[in-house]
């Protein structure tokens, strides 16, 4: 039964759209990583330089140039423009997963309170800065940087995201928990007092939600997913480089976990 307390979890949860494939691609970095004018930078905990690819696909360590094998540099190649590629596609994911947590938002809301209510604009003006952050953190042309050891959802979104949507969720319902009473109250009027009639209103009301956020929900764990075959590539990539360019055979800074494959 899709009763208001249950329809008010369905609006919070789409907070969590933003997951690697269904919690699928676990990926963790082993060195800070950052991006800026196509110049990609690999850092200890200390910001001591492990190493940096140029913007032409030059292999500086130690402030001097790597001369490298065919192999070498063909490896170089294909990594860096596989990160240089995948940096704008975890950009698109994040910000599309923040889109959908606004849009279940707003059909929940809006659904029983009206457009305009308090609570779906403090939310959409919330996960709307969220959003503005997300695009700021992936524009290469001011610089992106990830940190080391971290959880890249986490880091993408910031380990207090979810606490952040909580707490603007609670105090906009607190604020218009009136409205929210009246809005009920409006709903079994509806139903001619009959509480059987206002369950199936409200459940009729939840599934449509449901229905709607589901679809949103599939397209964006397609491209998830897609996101995390890149990254294992990347990966993959990774040890390709380290094998052909000995000067990198004991760096290893990319890691994803608990990938397994699936049709979707």
């Amino acid at each position: 039964m899709k009763t208001l307390p249950t329809i008010l979890v369905l609006a919070a949860t789409t907070s969590s759209t933003f997951a690697l494939a269904g919690n699928n691609c676990d990926v963790n970095l082993d060195a800070n990583f950052s991006l800026k004018d196509n110049q990609i930078i690999f850092s200890d905990d200390h910001q001591h330089e492990l190493y940096r690819i140029t913007a032409k696909n030059e292999l500086v360590i130690d402030n001097h140039n790597v001369r490298l094998s065919a192999a070498g540099q063909s490896s170089l190649n294909a990594y860096a423009s596989g990160i240089r590629d995948v940096v704008p596609q975890v950009r698109d994911v994040a910000i599309e997963g923040v889109n959908i947590a606004i849009e279940g938002v707003n059909l929940a809301f809006d659904g029983l309170l009206g457009e305009g209510n308090d609570v779906s604009e403090d939310l959409t003006f919330e996960l709307s800065q969220i959003r503005d952050q997300l695009a700021h953190k992936f524009d290469s042309g001011s610089g992106i940087y990830i940190g080391n050891g971290h959880d890249m959802a986490e880091d993408v979104f910031g380990e207090d995201f979810e606490q952040r949507f909580e707490d603007v969720l609670e105090s906009a319902i607190e604020r218009s928990m009136g409205s929210l009473l009246m809005a009920v109250g409006r709903e079994m009027i509806f139903s001619g007092g009959d509480m059987e009639a206002f369950e199936a209103r409200m459940e009729d009301f939840g599934h449509n939600i449901e229905s709607q956020m589901e679809a949103r929900a599939e397209n964006i764990e397609k491209s998830a997913y897609a996101l995390c075959e890149q990254i294992v590539h990347i990966d993959k990539l990774e040890d390709e480089l380290k094998a052909n360019v000995p000067e990198l055979s004991k760096i290893d800074v990319l890691h994803v976990h608990g990938h397994s494959h699936k049709d979707i």
